[in-house]
């Protein structure tokens, strides 16, 4: 039976409504625009997923695993044990969503994933539903608006899903999993975000799990569902963090052996074969968000054998190839690094990062899993930066000597 979430204290709903709109614009100042801001938007008590559902399926228990933050190349890595909760598959009936946002509302209740409640740092600031919210006092900003028809689906959308590593590692296991939902659900669609449909690499990884199901596309409008599926996440992580407040391992979490069992149905789906490690990859970026002194970078890198690949000029089985045959891959830390997953055992990694992320456990973890080794060099950005939005955005020089020299160790050194 669907449980109601405790009441938040709303007695004084106007100083509520005041207090967390001057928090959300003291956060997001550079985001917001117009003066009607106010009319936008409505309070709303804010509660998590296990409050608002029923279990209908459970697909598999708790396990443990091991957070490692950045390591420094011929540093010793230092692990902290934690457990990956059991993953259910939830029903959520007549609630209201859109696109690349993890909010639902079912009446005057908002509801948002169970481990935003882990972290009172993390930030669920959406810009396009669940605008923001203040896990301390339960409540949140919604952008008010009139879903239109109604639907049965399985939800393959959240925050961030338009993000290549929000959607190979956080939403698509969901189609994996929903291989392990009862018979009645076996009709069901998968709701998939609108925005994706323009990505190649996106519809293709989609495609090897889709077993006959339809799919529906949902976009910022969003919809009414009668009767909405939701399959808990297999790793997670926050996705944006309050000002002065940074990445930290013990903020994200993941299931190795599903991540290894989705792993391997990958490759086996698209048919790759076993094959040996030789290839040496720089990924270069095709874009100027956290611009760097690439191509000084990239010629150090090519000096040493590296030949440059530009994964979103890739479709998903060149992605998955490239990485499977690397024996040593360098780049900017972003979104292609997702493919991490697709790392034979072996592999060696070299990235970079800023210092403000020496917690930022993502990348690491995924490595872990597979049985690949990354390492990290730190740079300092090139202007000041308050919170992760400006980090998302920073400009910074990466030291020539200090990535040849932790390039060598990648490539020589017998314990890098």
């Amino acid at each position: 039976m669907t449980q109601t979430p405790k009441p938040n204290s709303l007695s004084n709903p106007q100083q509520a409504y005041a207090a967390l709109l001057e928090e959300m614009k003291t956060l997001l100042n550079k985001k917001l625009i117009g003066t009607d801001l106010e009319h936008k938007f409505r309070l709303m008590p804010l509660g998590f997923y296990s409050e608002g559902s029923r279990a209908v399926a459970s697909l598999t228990p708790e396990e443990e695993c091991r957070l490692t933050g950045p390591v420094e190349p011929a540093a010793q890595p230092s692990g902290l044990a934690s457990t990956f909760p059991p993953i259910q598959a939830r029903s959520f009936e007549n609630v209201e969503a859109v696109e690349c946002s993890s909010a639902l509302i079912r009446g005057k209740i908002a509801y948002i994933p169970d481990y935003c409640q882990e972290h009172h740092a993390n930030s669920l600031h959406e810009f396009v539903f669940l605008t923001h919210h203040s896990s301390s006092r339960r409540l949140a900003l919604m952008l008010e608006g009139v879903r239109p028809r109604a639907w049965n689906g399985i939800m393959l959308f959240q925050i961030g899903a338009n993000n290549w590593y929000h959607w190979l590692i956080e939403i698509l296991p969901m189609a994996f999993l929903a291989e392990r939902l009862p018979r009645e659900y076996s009709i069901y669609p998968f709701v998939v975000p609108k925005k994706i449909a323009q990505f190649r690499s996106f519809r293709e990884s989609l495609e090897l799990f889709l077993n006959g199901r339809k799919t529906v596309e949902i976009d910022e409008i969003g919809f009414r569902f009668k009767e909405l599926i939701v399959i808990d996440p297999i790793s997670h992580g926050p996705f944006n963090l309050a000002g002065g407040i940074w990445p930290a391992k013990e903020m994200f979490r993941y299931h190795p052996g599903l991540l290894l069992e989705y792993r391997n149905a990958i490759l086996e789906r698209l048919g790759i074969q076993q094959k040996n490690q030789s290839d040496l990859i720089f990924l270069a970026r095709g874009n100027d968000r956290r611009a760097f002194n690439q191509d000084e970078i990239q010629d150090i890198a090519l000096r040493h054998g590296f030949r440059p690949v530009y994964m979103e000029t890739l479709s998903f089985r060149e992605q998955v190839e490239v990485m499977f045959g690397a024996k040593v891959i360098i780049g900017a830390s972003g979104a292609a690094f997702s493919n991490i997953l697709f790392c034979q055992k072996g592999a060696r990694v070299l990235s970079w990062l800023i210092p403000q992320y020496k917690g930022f456990s993502s990348f690491t973890n995924l490595a872990d899993a597979v049985g690949a080794d990354i390492r990290y060099v730190f740079s300092q950005p090139l202007q000041p930066i308050a919170d992760t939005h400006d980090a998302y955005r920073a400009m910074y020089h990466l030291d020539p000597n200090v990535f040849e020299n932790a390039l060598k160790l990648a490539l020589h050194a017998e314990n890098y």
